[in-house]
């Protein structure tokens, strides 16, 4: 079982990750930049839900 604080950041991830897949494109914010930021935050809640232990060390 993980510890509470790891269960609400991938609650916070995830609501982030939702808000940023529908945010419009437009001259300030490209495909590219909308796909480079959905990766880092995968990345997050990957690293999170693997390891949370070292996660939460590096913030």
């Amino acid at each position: 079982m993980q510890p509470l604080p790891s269960v609400s950041r991938q609650s916070r991830i995830a609501a982030e990750m939702d808000t940023v897949r529908e945010r419009c494109l437009g001259p300030a914010f490209s495909q590219g930049m909308k796909d480079n930021l959905l990766r880092q935050l995968q990345d997050k809640l990957t690293q999170l839900m693997s390891n949370p232990q070292a996660y939460f060390a590096e913030q």
